[in-house]
């Protein structure tokens, strides 16, 4: 009766405290990262094309995103925000991974603490920048903001 009742509490607790979003801490700042599985050949040509916010992109795979509206205006304060941020793709033959960073939003000088172009970092990390604020609210931004990223670089159906 204790190991079933133990191994109930152990996978809600797990349920509870998992994360839903593809959000890291690399050296106190915020990076996202996804892999997206695919067999197309053309992905970066695809991306371009399906993203009218990337405005450039270099040989080396990497490209900046602009001005990009997220409309999550439940999650709370980053909800509903514009964001600028730079990006990686590395691809193989079956998948294709992106690696977001220097994400910054616009805040409209509504924060005291905040510039027009804030890193994510103040608004979303401790004090000490080692984790990620415990909190409903937070995790809310950060699985709407992960969405946000994730719909931007998925590829079409086609």
């Amino acid at each position: 009766m204790k190991l079933s009742l133990f191994t109930i509490l152990f996978f809600y607790s797990c349920f509870i405290f998992s994360q839903n979003h593809n959000f890291i801490i690399d050296n106190k700042h915020v990076i996202w990262e996804k892999t997206y599985p695919t067999f197309k050949k053309d992905i970066i040509q695809l991306l371009v094309k399906n993203n009218k916010k990337i405005n450039s992109f270099s040989d080396s795979n990497k490209g900046a995103v602009n001005n990009a509206t997220c409309d999550c205006s439940l999650s709370g304060f980053i909800g509903y925000r514009t964001y600028d941020f730079l990006f990686d793709i590395s691809i193989t033959e079956s998948n294709y991974t992106i690696v977001v960073y220097n994400i910054t939003l616009d805040v409209d000088s509504e924060l005291d603490f905040a510039d027009e172009n804030t890193p994510i970092e103040q608004l979303i990390l401790n004090y000490s920048r080692t984790k990620f604020y415990n909190s409903k609210k937070n995790e809310a931004n950060l699985e709407c903001l992960s969405s946000f990223l994730y719909k931007n670089f998925e590829l079409p159906f086609d």
